[in-house]
Protein backbone atom coordinates (compact mmCIF):
# COMPACT_ATOMS: atom_id res chain seq x y z
CA UNK A 1 0.00 0.00 0.00
CA UNK A 2 2.84 2.25 0.51
CA UNK A 3 4.64 1.63 -3.01
CA UNK A 4 3.23 4.54 -5.77
CA UNK A 5 4.28 2.60 -8.92
CA UNK A 6 3.60 4.77 -12.12
CA UNK A 7 3.74 3.51 -15.99
CA UNK A 8 3.54 6.36 -17.66
CA UNK A 9 2.35 4.93 -20.86
CA UNK A 10 -1.21 3.97 -22.59
CA UNK A 11 0.17 0.72 -24.30
CA UNK A 12 2.29 -1.48 -22.53
CA UNK A 13 5.41 -2.94 -23.73
CA UNK A 14 6.36 -5.57 -22.81
CA UNK A 15 9.86 -6.70 -22.81
CA UNK A 16 10.37 -9.79 -24.81
CA UNK A 17 14.47 -10.38 -23.66
CA UNK A 18 16.47 -8.95 -21.08
CA UNK A 19 19.87 -7.66 -22.35
CA UNK A 20 22.37 -9.46 -20.75
CA UNK A 21 23.61 -6.83 -17.84
CA UNK A 22 27.07 -5.23 -17.82
CA UNK A 23 29.21 -5.61 -14.54
CA UNK A 24 31.01 -2.73 -13.09
CA UNK A 25 34.04 -4.73 -13.15
CA UNK A 26 37.24 -3.29 -13.63
CA UNK A 27 37.79 -2.56 -17.33
CA UNK A 28 40.59 -0.41 -16.98
CA UNK A 29 43.13 -0.55 -14.49
CA UNK A 30 41.88 2.50 -11.71
CA UNK A 31 45.26 4.14 -11.62
CA UNK A 32 44.18 5.03 -15.80
CA UNK A 33 41.13 6.31 -14.64
CA UNK A 34 40.67 10.06 -14.99
CA UNK A 35 40.23 11.24 -11.10
CA UNK A 36 40.29 15.01 -12.03
CA UNK A 37 37.81 16.39 -14.88
CA UNK A 38 37.47 19.95 -14.93
CA UNK A 39 35.22 19.91 -17.93
CA UNK A 40 32.51 20.68 -15.45
CA UNK A 41 29.04 23.16 -16.14
CA UNK A 42 29.72 26.69 -15.79
CA UNK A 43 27.90 27.60 -12.86
CA UNK A 44 30.13 25.34 -10.62
CA UNK A 45 33.24 25.70 -9.17
CA UNK A 46 35.85 22.65 -9.47
CA UNK A 47 37.68 21.74 -6.57
CA UNK A 48 40.28 18.26 -5.14
CA UNK A 49 40.31 16.52 -1.80
CA UNK A 50 43.48 14.59 -1.38
CA UNK A 51 41.96 11.16 -0.45
CA UNK A 52 43.64 9.53 2.02
CA UNK A 53 42.11 5.87 1.93
CA UNK A 54 42.87 6.38 -1.62
CA UNK A 55 46.19 7.66 -1.83
CA UNK A 56 45.23 10.28 -4.66
CA UNK A 57 43.96 13.74 -5.46
CA UNK A 58 40.26 13.05 -6.46
CA UNK A 59 38.00 15.96 -8.35
CA UNK A 60 34.52 16.93 -7.17
CA UNK A 61 32.46 19.90 -8.63
CA UNK A 62 30.11 22.23 -6.53
CA UNK A 63 26.62 24.53 -7.65
CA UNK A 64 25.97 26.78 -5.09
CA UNK A 65 22.83 29.04 -5.01
CA UNK A 66 22.19 32.45 -5.90
CA UNK A 67 23.16 34.48 -2.70
CA UNK A 68 25.84 32.24 -1.41
CA UNK A 69 28.61 34.45 -1.46
CA UNK A 70 26.51 37.54 0.59
CA UNK A 71 24.22 35.42 3.12
CA UNK A 72 24.47 33.99 6.34
CA UNK A 73 22.57 31.40 6.02
CA UNK A 74 23.56 27.04 5.85
CA UNK A 75 22.30 25.35 3.30
CA UNK A 76 20.80 21.80 2.85
CA UNK A 77 23.38 19.67 0.52
CA UNK A 78 22.55 16.75 -2.19
CA UNK A 79 25.49 14.51 -3.50
CA UNK A 80 25.03 13.50 -7.23
CA UNK A 81 26.22 10.18 -7.94
CA UNK A 82 27.51 9.52 -11.85
CA UNK A 83 27.12 6.74 -13.75
CA UNK A 84 29.34 4.60 -15.10
CA UNK A 85 32.21 6.13 -17.16
CA UNK A 86 31.39 9.24 -15.29
CA UNK A 87 33.08 11.81 -13.13
CA UNK A 88 32.58 15.24 -11.30
CA UNK A 89 32.07 16.50 -15.30
CA UNK A 90 28.02 15.11 -14.21
CA UNK A 91 27.70 18.59 -13.09
CA UNK A 92 26.80 19.52 -16.75
CA UNK A 93 24.10 16.56 -16.79
CA UNK A 94 22.41 18.12 -13.47
CA UNK A 95 23.15 21.53 -12.71
CA UNK A 96 21.37 23.01 -15.04
CA UNK A 97 18.08 21.64 -13.61
CA UNK A 98 18.70 22.93 -9.74
CA UNK A 99 19.43 26.55 -11.54
CA UNK A 100 16.49 26.52 -13.15
CA UNK A 101 13.95 25.31 -10.38
CA UNK A 102 15.71 27.70 -8.00
CA UNK A 103 15.08 30.57 -10.23
CA UNK A 104 11.77 29.29 -10.73
CA UNK A 105 11.21 29.44 -6.92
CA UNK A 106 10.28 25.47 -7.20
CA UNK A 107 12.79 24.74 -4.51
CA UNK A 108 14.38 26.42 -1.62
CA UNK A 109 18.14 27.28 -2.51
CA UNK A 110 20.00 24.28 -2.12
CA UNK A 111 23.77 22.94 -2.71
CA UNK A 112 24.16 20.16 -5.14
CA UNK A 113 28.08 18.09 -5.01
CA UNK A 114 29.24 16.23 -7.96
CA UNK A 115 31.85 13.95 -6.47
CA UNK A 116 34.03 11.53 -9.13
CA UNK A 117 33.26 8.11 -7.91
CA UNK A 118 35.66 6.36 -10.61
CA UNK A 119 34.59 5.36 -13.86
CA UNK A 120 33.60 1.86 -12.70
CA UNK A 121 33.93 1.79 -8.97
CA UNK A 122 30.37 0.97 -8.09
CA UNK A 123 30.79 3.31 -5.23
CA UNK A 124 31.90 0.56 -2.96
CA UNK A 125 35.63 0.16 -1.43
CA UNK A 126 37.09 -2.71 -3.34
CA UNK A 127 38.82 -5.53 -1.65
CA UNK A 128 42.27 -5.25 -3.21
CA UNK A 129 42.34 -1.91 -1.77
CA UNK A 130 42.79 0.24 -5.73
CA UNK A 131 39.64 1.82 -5.16
CA UNK A 132 38.25 3.45 -1.95
CA UNK A 133 34.97 5.37 -3.22
CA UNK A 134 32.82 4.37 -0.22
CA UNK A 135 35.28 5.63 2.30
CA UNK A 136 36.09 8.94 0.37
CA UNK A 137 32.83 9.82 -0.01
CA UNK A 138 31.13 8.77 3.49
CA UNK A 139 34.38 9.39 5.76
CA UNK A 140 36.11 12.24 3.66
CA UNK A 141 34.23 14.09 0.99
CA UNK A 142 31.27 14.64 3.23
CA UNK A 143 33.41 16.00 6.23
CA UNK A 144 35.23 18.15 4.07
CA UNK A 145 31.96 19.67 2.18
CA UNK A 146 30.49 20.58 5.35
CA UNK A 147 34.04 22.18 6.65
CA UNK A 148 34.52 23.94 4.05
CA UNK A 149 30.94 25.28 2.61
CA UNK A 150 27.93 26.40 4.89
CA UNK A 151 25.90 23.52 4.57
CA UNK A 152 23.41 21.92 6.93
CA UNK A 153 25.40 19.67 8.59
CA UNK A 154 23.21 16.62 9.71
CA UNK A 155 20.76 14.17 7.90
CA UNK A 156 17.79 16.59 7.72
CA UNK A 157 20.02 18.36 5.39
CA UNK A 158 21.69 15.85 3.57
CA UNK A 159 20.19 13.94 0.83
CA UNK A 160 21.43 12.06 -2.45
CA UNK A 161 20.87 11.23 -6.59
CA UNK A 162 22.24 9.38 -9.47
CA UNK A 163 21.85 8.09 -12.81
CA UNK A 164 22.51 3.96 -13.33
CA UNK A 165 25.97 3.35 -10.99
CA UNK A 166 25.13 6.59 -9.04
CA UNK A 167 21.69 5.26 -8.76
CA UNK A 168 22.78 2.26 -7.14
CA UNK A 169 25.49 3.80 -5.02
CA UNK A 170 22.83 6.34 -3.59
CA UNK A 171 20.10 4.11 -2.40
CA UNK A 172 22.97 1.55 -1.05
CA UNK A 173 24.25 4.86 0.78
CA UNK A 174 20.86 5.68 1.74
CA UNK A 175 20.04 2.35 3.29
CA UNK A 176 23.69 1.86 4.78
CA UNK A 177 23.80 5.08 6.30
CA UNK A 178 20.26 6.72 7.29
CA UNK A 179 22.08 8.75 9.78
CA UNK A 180 23.44 10.69 7.51
CA UNK A 181 20.71 11.21 4.72
CA UNK A 182 16.97 11.68 4.80
CA UNK A 183 16.52 11.27 1.10
CA UNK A 184 17.21 8.98 -2.25
CA UNK A 185 16.40 9.88 -5.82
CA UNK A 186 17.74 7.73 -8.30
CA UNK A 187 17.35 7.19 -12.40
CA UNK A 188 17.96 3.96 -13.56
CA UNK A 189 19.37 2.79 -10.81
CA UNK A 190 22.10 -0.78 -10.98
CA UNK A 191 20.50 -2.81 -8.20
CA UNK A 192 21.41 -6.50 -8.12
CA UNK A 193 24.58 -6.19 -10.21
CA UNK A 194 26.09 -9.37 -11.23
CA UNK A 195 29.61 -9.73 -8.42
CA UNK A 196 27.80 -7.18 -6.04
CA UNK A 197 28.55 -8.38 -2.49
CA UNK A 198 24.80 -9.55 -1.36
CA UNK A 199 25.72 -8.68 2.13
CA UNK A 200 26.25 -5.33 1.23
CA UNK A 201 23.76 -4.60 -1.00
CA UNK A 202 20.89 -1.88 -0.63
CA UNK A 203 18.46 -4.37 -0.14
CA UNK A 204 20.22 -6.00 2.56
CA UNK A 205 21.28 -2.64 4.84
CA UNK A 206 17.46 -2.04 4.12
CA UNK A 207 16.51 -5.16 5.82
CA UNK A 208 19.35 -4.50 8.34
CA UNK A 209 18.38 -0.78 9.32
CA UNK A 210 15.04 -0.77 8.58
CA UNK A 211 13.93 0.87 11.93
CA UNK A 212 16.21 3.47 10.68
CA UNK A 213 14.81 4.11 7.37
CA UNK A 214 11.06 3.09 7.51
CA UNK A 215 9.34 6.68 7.65
CA UNK A 216 12.53 8.85 7.92
CA UNK A 217 14.68 7.98 4.20
CA UNK A 218 12.35 9.63 1.24
CA UNK A 219 12.81 7.01 -1.44
CA UNK A 220 12.14 7.61 -5.25
CA UNK A 221 12.96 5.35 -8.17
CA UNK A 222 12.71 5.79 -12.17
CA UNK A 223 13.66 3.09 -14.55
CA UNK A 224 13.10 2.91 -18.25
CA UNK A 225 10.50 0.36 -19.36
CA UNK A 226 13.07 -1.71 -21.67
CA UNK A 227 15.69 -0.62 -19.18
CA UNK A 228 17.97 -4.08 -18.24
CA UNK A 229 18.37 -2.71 -15.12
CA UNK A 230 14.07 -2.64 -14.66
CA UNK A 231 14.13 -6.06 -12.96
CA UNK A 232 16.54 -5.18 -10.07
CA UNK A 233 14.54 -1.89 -9.29
CA UNK A 234 11.74 -3.55 -9.54
CA UNK A 235 12.97 -6.42 -7.16
CA UNK A 236 14.13 -3.75 -4.18
CA UNK A 237 10.63 -1.56 -4.62
CA UNK A 238 9.14 -4.61 -3.88
CA UNK A 239 11.45 -5.51 -0.79
CA UNK A 240 10.42 -2.01 0.13
CA UNK A 241 6.76 -2.69 -0.13
CA UNK A 242 7.26 -5.82 1.88
CA UNK A 243 8.78 -3.77 4.66
CA UNK A 244 6.32 -1.15 4.65
CA UNK A 245 8.34 1.68 3.20
CA UNK A 246 6.94 4.47 1.82
CA UNK A 247 8.48 4.89 -1.85
CA UNK A 248 7.78 5.51 -5.66
CA UNK A 249 8.89 3.75 -8.84
CA UNK A 250 7.81 5.21 -11.95
CA UNK A 251 8.46 3.18 -15.70
CA UNK A 252 8.97 5.56 -18.28
CA UNK A 253 7.66 3.88 -21.92
CA UNK A 254 9.35 2.99 -24.64
CA UNK A 255 12.73 4.13 -23.00
CA UNK A 256 15.65 1.71 -22.49
CA UNK A 257 19.18 2.75 -20.30
CA UNK A 258 19.10 6.48 -21.56
CA UNK A 259 20.28 9.03 -19.86
CA UNK A 260 19.37 11.72 -21.91
CA UNK A 261 15.65 10.14 -22.23
CA UNK A 262 15.31 9.96 -18.49
CA UNK A 263 16.76 13.19 -17.68
CA UNK A 264 14.62 15.44 -19.80
CA UNK A 265 11.58 13.29 -18.29
CA UNK A 266 12.52 13.40 -14.20
CA UNK A 267 15.55 16.07 -14.00
CA UNK A 268 13.16 18.36 -12.50
CA UNK A 269 11.15 15.47 -10.76
CA UNK A 270 13.61 14.44 -8.87
CA UNK A 271 15.06 18.26 -7.95
CA UNK A 272 11.65 18.73 -6.08
CA UNK A 273 10.94 15.51 -4.33
CA UNK A 274 14.38 16.02 -2.64
CA UNK A 275 13.35 19.47 -1.60
CA UNK A 276 10.12 18.02 0.07
CA UNK A 277 12.74 16.07 2.87
CA UNK A 278 15.39 18.67 2.66
CA UNK A 279 15.48 20.89 6.10
CA UNK A 280 15.01 24.57 4.93
CA UNK A 281 18.46 27.15 4.84
CA UNK A 282 18.93 28.28 8.56
CA UNK A 283 20.85 31.29 9.78
CA UNK A 284 24.24 30.82 10.96
CA UNK A 285 23.85 31.34 14.67
CA UNK A 286 25.96 34.40 15.76
CA UNK A 287 28.95 34.60 18.20
CA UNK A 288 28.01 33.66 21.22
CA UNK A 289 28.34 36.89 23.95
CA UNK A 290 30.57 34.76 26.20
CA UNK A 291 33.33 34.28 23.68
CA UNK A 292 35.94 36.72 22.75
CA UNK A 293 37.75 35.88 19.28
CA UNK A 294 40.49 37.22 17.95
CA UNK A 295 41.52 36.05 14.35
CA UNK A 296 43.58 35.62 11.73
CA UNK A 297 46.53 36.65 13.77
CA UNK A 298 49.94 35.78 12.45
CA UNK A 299 52.72 32.95 14.37
CA UNK A 300 55.06 33.90 11.66
CA UNK A 301 54.57 37.93 11.32
CA UNK A 302 58.51 38.32 9.72
CA UNK A 303 57.72 35.97 7.00
CA UNK A 304 58.28 37.08 3.34
CA UNK A 305 56.36 34.07 1.60
CA UNK A 306 52.98 35.32 0.32
CA UNK A 307 51.59 31.86 0.83
CA UNK A 308 53.12 31.97 4.42
CA UNK A 309 52.02 34.96 4.94
CA UNK A 310 48.58 33.88 4.04
CA UNK A 311 48.16 30.45 5.79
CA UNK A 312 50.21 30.81 9.12
CA UNK A 313 47.80 32.59 10.88
CA UNK A 314 45.55 31.85 13.95
CA UNK A 315 42.55 32.33 15.58
CA UNK A 316 41.62 32.53 19.39
CA UNK A 317 38.67 31.52 21.50
CA UNK A 318 38.42 33.15 24.81
CA UNK A 319 35.82 32.71 27.52
CA UNK A 320 34.73 35.87 28.50
CA UNK A 321 32.73 34.62 31.68
CA UNK A 322 35.54 33.03 33.60
CA UNK A 323 39.23 32.70 33.55
CA UNK A 324 40.09 29.38 31.19
CA UNK A 325 41.57 27.01 33.22
CA UNK A 326 43.71 25.54 30.08
CA UNK A 327 44.45 26.71 26.86
CA UNK A 328 43.88 23.62 23.75
CA UNK A 329 45.65 24.33 20.09
CA UNK A 330 43.87 22.68 17.59
CA UNK A 331 45.03 21.78 14.35
CA UNK A 332 42.71 20.88 11.59
CA UNK A 333 42.69 18.01 8.99
CA UNK A 334 42.45 17.49 5.25
CA UNK A 335 45.26 15.31 4.64
CA UNK A 336 47.75 18.13 5.19
CA UNK A 337 46.46 18.99 1.55
CA UNK A 338 43.26 20.82 2.34
CA UNK A 339 41.39 21.90 5.56
CA UNK A 340 41.36 25.35 7.28
CA UNK A 341 40.84 26.93 11.07
CA UNK A 342 37.43 28.42 9.68
CA UNK A 343 35.71 25.30 8.90
CA UNK A 344 32.94 23.94 10.63
CA UNK A 345 34.62 21.28 12.78
CA UNK A 346 37.41 23.49 13.97
CA UNK A 347 34.76 26.58 14.91
CA UNK A 348 31.85 24.49 16.29
CA UNK A 349 34.99 22.51 18.55
CA UNK A 350 36.69 25.65 19.74
CA UNK A 351 33.26 27.12 20.37
CA UNK A 352 31.96 23.87 22.32
CA UNK A 353 35.51 24.08 24.78
CA UNK A 354 35.44 27.91 25.36
CA UNK A 355 31.84 27.56 26.77
CA UNK A 356 33.47 25.03 29.06
CA UNK A 357 36.03 27.49 30.38
CA UNK A 358 38.82 26.80 28.17
CA UNK A 359 40.65 28.71 25.66
CA UNK A 360 41.21 27.21 22.19
CA UNK A 361 43.29 28.32 19.60
CA UNK A 362 42.72 27.26 16.21
CA UNK A 363 45.37 27.10 13.46
CA UNK A 364 46.46 27.00 9.51
CA UNK A 365 49.52 25.74 8.30
CA UNK A 366 51.03 25.59 4.87
CA UNK A 367 49.38 22.63 2.75
CA UNK A 368 51.27 20.17 0.14
CA UNK A 369 51.68 19.92 -2.37
CA UNK A 370 52.61 23.86 -2.35
CA UNK A 371 55.17 22.93 0.12
CA UNK A 372 56.80 19.43 1.55
CA UNK A 373 57.88 17.79 4.94
CA UNK A 374 59.10 19.38 7.30
CA UNK A 375 57.52 22.83 6.21
CA UNK A 376 54.00 22.07 7.88
CA UNK A 377 55.25 20.36 11.10
CA UNK A 378 57.31 23.28 11.79
CA UNK A 379 54.31 25.83 11.21
CA UNK A 380 52.71 23.83 13.85
CA UNK A 381 55.90 23.92 16.04
CA UNK A 382 56.02 27.81 15.09
CA UNK A 383 52.39 27.92 16.25
CA UNK A 384 52.50 25.98 19.72
CA UNK A 385 55.66 28.47 20.76
CA UNK A 386 53.70 31.28 19.93
CA UNK A 387 50.51 30.50 21.36
CA UNK A 388 53.33 29.53 24.90
CA UNK A 389 54.62 33.06 24.15
CA UNK A 390 51.32 34.91 23.99
CA UNK A 391 48.93 32.60 26.57
CA UNK A 392 49.70 34.83 29.81
CA UNK A 393 48.65 38.14 28.06
CA UNK A 394 45.15 36.38 26.60
CA UNK A 395 44.22 34.04 29.24
CA UNK A 396 45.24 36.51 32.19
CA UNK A 397 47.73 33.96 34.26
CA UNK A 398 49.84 31.39 33.19
CA UNK A 399 47.75 28.37 31.60
CA UNK A 400 48.58 24.96 30.53
CA UNK A 401 48.57 24.47 27.21
CA UNK A 402 47.48 20.97 25.34
CA UNK A 403 48.14 20.26 21.64
CA UNK A 404 45.29 18.13 19.58
CA UNK A 405 43.56 17.88 15.98
CA UNK A 406 42.25 15.43 14.00
CA UNK A 407 43.19 13.54 11.26
CA UNK A 408 46.16 15.14 9.79
CA UNK A 409 46.00 17.68 12.45
CA UNK A 410 46.26 14.53 14.89
CA UNK A 411 49.77 13.47 13.33
CA UNK A 412 50.98 17.34 13.83
CA UNK A 413 49.90 17.37 17.05
CA UNK A 414 51.64 14.33 18.18
CA UNK A 415 55.14 15.00 16.18
CA UNK A 416 55.14 18.70 17.93
CA UNK A 417 54.60 16.67 21.26
CA UNK A 418 57.70 13.63 20.29
CA UNK A 419 59.78 15.59 18.00
CA UNK A 420 63.20 16.77 19.21
CA UNK A 421 63.92 19.99 17.25
CA UNK A 422 60.15 20.85 16.52
CA UNK A 423 59.96 23.00 19.38
CA UNK A 424 63.78 23.31 20.02
CA UNK A 425 63.90 24.76 16.82
CA UNK A 426 61.87 28.05 18.05
CA UNK A 427 63.28 27.89 21.33
CA UNK A 428 60.64 26.38 23.25
CA UNK A 429 60.10 22.62 24.50
CA UNK A 430 57.74 19.87 25.05
CA UNK A 431 58.04 20.83 28.84
CA UNK A 432 55.97 23.62 28.36
CA UNK A 433 53.65 21.10 27.05
CA UNK A 434 50.51 19.57 29.59
CA UNK A 435 49.58 16.64 26.60
CA UNK A 436 48.60 15.70 23.38
CA UNK A 437 45.47 14.44 22.29
CA UNK A 438 46.17 13.21 18.45
CA UNK A 439 42.38 12.23 17.16
CA UNK A 440 42.96 9.63 14.53
CA UNK A 441 46.24 10.71 13.74
CA UNK A 442 48.48 8.63 11.73
CA UNK A 443 51.66 7.46 14.05
CA UNK A 444 53.49 5.85 11.15
CA UNK A 445 54.83 8.20 8.49
CA UNK A 446 52.28 10.51 7.13
CA UNK A 447 50.43 8.79 3.76
CA UNK A 448 50.78 12.29 1.88
CA UNK A 449 54.96 13.01 3.30
CA UNK A 450 55.04 9.15 1.87
CA UNK A 451 53.58 10.31 -1.68
CA UNK A 452 56.00 13.28 -1.66
CA UNK A 453 58.56 10.76 -1.53
CA UNK A 454 57.23 8.57 -4.09
CA UNK A 455 56.09 5.60 -2.17
CA UNK A 456 52.82 4.19 -2.07
CA UNK A 457 50.46 4.90 0.22
CA UNK A 458 50.01 1.00 0.97
CA UNK A 459 53.59 0.72 2.37
CA UNK A 460 54.30 1.58 5.85
CA UNK A 461 57.17 3.58 6.93
CA UNK A 462 58.12 4.59 9.72
CA UNK A 463 61.06 7.03 9.87
CA UNK A 464 61.74 10.41 11.32
CA UNK A 465 59.02 11.80 9.80
CA UNK A 466 56.71 9.52 11.92
CA UNK A 467 55.55 10.20 15.32
CA UNK A 468 56.01 6.01 16.67
CA UNK A 469 59.80 7.06 15.28
CA UNK A 470 60.42 9.47 18.07
CA UNK A 471 59.19 6.93 21.13
CA UNK A 472 60.28 8.97 24.22
CA UNK A 473 59.46 8.11 28.29
CA UNK A 474 60.22 11.94 28.75
CA UNK A 475 57.02 13.71 25.95
CA UNK A 476 53.95 14.80 27.75
CA UNK A 477 50.87 12.88 28.74
CA UNK A 478 49.42 11.02 25.62
CA UNK A 479 45.86 10.68 25.20
CA UNK A 480 45.13 8.45 21.48
CA UNK A 481 41.90 8.41 20.33
CA UNK A 482 40.25 6.56 17.46
CA UNK A 483 36.52 5.62 16.40
CA UNK A 484 36.43 1.51 16.00
CA UNK A 485 34.80 2.32 12.76
CA UNK A 486 37.69 4.50 11.71
CA UNK A 487 40.22 4.62 8.59
CA UNK A 488 42.14 1.06 7.95
CA UNK A 489 44.74 0.57 10.29
CA UNK A 490 44.33 3.59 12.32
CA UNK A 491 43.53 2.10 15.35
CA UNK A 492 46.48 -0.45 14.88
CA UNK A 493 49.00 2.37 14.17
CA UNK A 494 47.95 4.08 17.81
CA UNK A 495 47.72 0.72 19.85
CA UNK A 496 51.32 0.15 18.62
CA UNK A 497 52.38 3.65 19.20
CA UNK A 498 51.09 3.85 22.52
CA UNK A 499 52.68 0.34 22.81
CA UNK A 500 55.80 1.41 21.86
CA UNK A 501 55.92 4.67 24.12
CA UNK A 502 55.26 2.74 27.15
CA UNK A 503 58.09 0.16 26.08
CA UNK A 504 60.47 3.13 26.44
CA UNK A 505 59.12 3.68 29.73
CA UNK A 506 56.35 6.62 29.27
CA UNK A 507 54.09 6.23 32.01
CA UNK A 508 51.08 8.50 30.98
CA UNK A 509 49.76 7.58 27.83
CA UNK A 510 46.65 6.35 27.15
CA UNK A 511 44.78 4.76 23.88
CA UNK A 512 40.70 4.71 23.83
CA UNK A 513 38.78 3.40 20.81
CA UNK A 514 35.59 5.27 21.07
CA UNK A 515 32.47 3.06 19.76
CA UNK A 516 30.25 3.81 16.88
CA UNK A 517 32.54 6.18 15.38
CA UNK A 518 34.46 6.51 12.25
CA UNK A 519 37.18 8.69 10.81
CA UNK A 520 34.28 11.38 10.37
CA UNK A 521 32.06 11.01 13.39
CA UNK A 522 34.84 10.57 15.95
CA UNK A 523 35.27 15.08 15.32
CA UNK A 524 32.39 16.39 13.93
CA UNK A 525 29.78 15.51 17.00
CA UNK A 526 32.20 17.05 19.73
CA UNK A 527 30.20 20.06 19.63
CA UNK A 528 27.54 18.04 21.40
CA UNK A 529 26.23 18.50 24.74
CA UNK A 530 27.40 15.04 25.95
CA UNK A 531 29.83 13.88 22.98
CA UNK A 532 31.84 10.97 24.16
CA UNK A 533 35.39 12.25 22.39
CA UNK A 534 35.14 15.83 24.16
CA UNK A 535 34.27 14.42 27.44
CA UNK A 536 37.69 12.28 27.11
CA UNK A 537 39.49 15.35 26.16
CA UNK A 538 37.76 17.24 28.93
CA UNK A 539 38.88 14.89 31.44
CA UNK A 540 42.09 14.39 30.18
CA UNK A 541 42.54 18.54 30.68
CA UNK A 542 41.03 18.45 33.99
CA UNK A 543 43.56 15.55 34.92
CA UNK A 544 40.86 13.10 35.80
Amino acid sequence: MRCHLQILCLPVVMLCALATQVSLAQRTPPSQWKWVDTNIADDCQHHTLYSEASGRDIGYSVYLPPGYETSNQRYPVVYYLHGAGGSESSSREFAWAVKQAIADKAIQPVIYVFPNGGQRSGYRDWDDGTVMTESWIIQELIPHIDTTFRTIANRDGRALCGWSMGGGGSLRFAMKYPNLFCAAATMSAALGMPGEDANDSAAANLRRNIDEIRDRVGIWMAVGETDFLRPGNEAFAEALTTLDVDHSLTILPQTGHNLGQMSAKFHRDIVMMLDTHLAEPQAVAPELDSIRLIQDESYRPDATDPYARRRCKLDWYLPTDTVATATLVWFHGGSIRSGDKAGDIAVSLARRFCRDGYAVVSVNYRLSPKVHYPVYLDDAAAAVTHVIGRVREYVGEPSKVYVSGHSAGGYLAAMVGVHPDALAKHGCSTDLLAGVVPVSGQMITHSTVRAERGIDRSRPVIDAAAPAYHVDDSAPPFLCIVGDDDLPARSAENRYFVAAMKAAGHAHIRFVEVPGRNHSTIANQMDQPDDAVARLITRFMTGK
